[in-house]
């Protein structure tokens, strides 16, 4: 006890300094001390956290209402200046810079994609491989070493490896890389499919096979008797493609013959006069010019689509605009959807063999729909039962991580990192074909996260209102039904103000979540 009270601090100095006096000849002593300091350390800690959680949750349910009307207000201000902002046809020249209209889409989209890019393809697959194979390695011999000492499994090990022998060198696939400029020359032929990335890729040659590349431009002058599959800003083929091609760009051109379909996500498709496609064409793009010759028929989704070819047989378009110009025909029907009659223009001398349609699409609003109501209810059940297992199965976690949403920056900061920096490692880990299993693990389970992240800030909002409120409760299963009614009228709200409360939501839930999973492992770590 005299010891106790000296670690405390609460002895007169008298008798302080006569045992420390003592403690300088006698080791069992001091052992003695330093274990109650190390006790009293490790109490005072733990105190200081909890009291700080508790303080922290507290400093922000007494003025709950005040801040969460200064963030209603400042939201409401930001969805004015940006509804305000889309209704000036005056800044059509900047539209590229709005979110709201398809070329300011299209435009974030194709530089989030380039910029991630820009270094080369070479650097991603190089990222990505060596991470996959870490991550691999890593989890193969943790498994080995769990697995070896069980006898039982030693023959389905002997099996496994035996057939992951046989399978390996059964894979026909080619890689090649380069930091600059990759060429299959024309008097070359790859006898397997080709998985190539570098800044540019070009195809002289002949490539028995598909063509998988990842670069900056791609140009096809040669022959590819399989598919080819692109991610690129250009896409160019005026050589001879036996299967599909499958291309997701800025600029795609084809200017050669393609033996099946065309399947294309980008801003500008161009078919040139000459070319020719043996099967369909489906695109999503801003502009779409069709030149060519299609056997098959066309599906487009774009902002302005200009036919000037032959199309073997329908034309099914839900477009903002579409032309037909002479000598264009068309073998089957024209079914096209617009908001304007007069956004669709067919040329003199322009053969239409079947019968044209042409549907009127009506600004309707969403919150005019029946089904809309519907749909939020079946999800607002579905997330009130997950919420239900949760509570119930892990009362504990559950309420913690509710807590934990409160702490405010430290929860956004880490849910915006995981928010925005996993796809981007999704990504680059799929660019791998050896980390390809793992980016699907991945996105599962990111998946997952933002779902029970706003679980997690249903929950907080329902225990802010309710403050007696308990996990495994009748008063804490109402306060989280009532958490997750408030969030479904916030997400959404009109002029993009949804948009911000959902961003905010995933930021604040997803950190409480990350943070709660480390402190648990920590705690059974230690």
């Amino acid at each position: 006890m005299t010891y106790a009270a000296l670690v405390d601090g609460e002895l007169p100095p008298e008798e302080s300094q006569r045992l420390r006096t003592h403690l300088l000849t006698c080791a069992p002593c001091r052992d003695v001390v330093a274990a109650l300091g190390a006790e009293n350390r490790m109490l005072m800690a733990t105190m200081a956290e909890a009291a700080g959680d508790e303080l922290a949750l507290a400093s922000r349910t007494r003025p709950a209402w005040v801040e969460l009307a200064i963030v209603a207000a400042v939201l409401l201000a930001i969805g004015a200046i940006l509804h305000w902002l889309n209704g000036q046809s005056s800044l059509g020249a900047m539209n590229w810079l709005n979110p709201f209209t398809s070329e300011g889409q299209n435009n974030l989209a194709f530089n989030l994609m380039f910029y991630l890019s820009h270094g080369g393809g070479t650097v991603l697959e190089h990222l990505a491989s060596t991470i996959g194979r870490l991550v691999l390695g890593l989890s193969a011999v943790v498994g080995f070493l769990v697995l070896l000492r069980n006898r039982r499994f030693r023959s389905g090990i002997s099996l496994v490896a035996l057939a992951l022998a046989l399978s390996l060198p059964g894979l026909a696939i080619e890689r090649r890389s380069s930091t600059s400029i990759l060429t299959v020359p024309q008097n070359e032929t790859v006898n397997d499919s080709l998985l190539a990335s570098a800044e540019q890729v070009e195809i002289d040659g002949v490539v028995k096979g598909d063509l998988f590349t990842a670069a900056r431009s791609v140009v096809v002058h040669g022959t590819v008797t399989g598919n080819i599959f692109a991610w690129s800003q250009t896409v160019d083929v005026d050589g001879s493609v036996g299967g599909s091609i499958f291309s997701w760009a800025q600029h795609a051109i084809i200017r050669g013959q393609v033996g099946h379909s065309v399947y294309s996500w980008v801003e500008f498709l161009r078919l040139e006069p000459g070319s020719h496609v043996a099967s369909d064409v489906v695109v999503g793009s801003q502009e779409a010019n069709l030149l060519g010759n299609v056997d098959g028929g066309v599906l487009a989704f774009a902002g302005r689509v200009n036919v000037r070819g032959g199309v073997g047989r329908n034309i099914l378009a839900r477009v903002g605009e579409i032309n037909l110009i002479s000598p264009a025909h068309v073998g089957g029907g024209l079914t096209v959807t617009v908001r304007d009659r007069r956004k669709v223009r067919i040329g003199e001398g322009v053969a239409i063999a079947g019968q044209t349609d042409i549907k009127m699409r009506s600004r309707v609003s969403r919150y005019s729909r029946p089904g809309f109501y519907i749909w939020r209810a079946i999800g607002l059940v579905g997330a009130f039962l997950v919420g239900w297992a949760a509570m119930y199965l892990f009362p504990g976690f559950f309420g913690a991580t509710a807590r934990a949403v409160g702490s405010g920056w430290r929860s956004f900061l880490l849910g915006f990192a995981i928010l925005v920096g996993t796809p981007v490692a999704i990504v680059l880990v799929a660019v791998s074909l050896i980390g390809l299993p793992l980016a699907f693990i991945s996105l599962g389970l990111y998946l997952i996260g933002l779902y029970l992240a706003v679980v997690f800030v249903a929950a907080f909002l329902g225990f802010i209102i309710r403050k007696r409120a308990q996990p495994r409760t009748g008063q804490g299963l109402l306060a989280y039904f009532v958490g997750l009614l408030i969030l479904t009228v916030l997400f959404h709200l009109p002029f993009g103000i949804g948009l911000v409360f959902e961003f905010l939501a995933f930021c604040l839930g997803l950190g409480a979540l990350i943070w709660q999973l480390y402190r648990a492992w920590r705690l059974a770590v230690v």
